[in-house]
């Protein structure tokens, strides 16, 4: 990732507080992330798509 790019994604970067409290953490989808979100959907079935 470039500098631009991890400065991009930083300020993309927010949190949101749930109803019950819990903290939600956001941000941008990343290059480094494709391994893990093609195991995720990978394990998923044609419905939960």
């Amino acid at each position: 990732m470039t500098t631009a790019t991890a400065n991009a994604c930083f300020y993309l970067e927010t949190s949101r507080m749930l109803a019950d409290g819990r903290v939600l953490w956001l941000r941008p989808v990343l290059p480094e992330d494709e391994p893990a979100l093609q195991r995720a959907f990978g394990k998923l079935t044609p419905d939960e798509i």
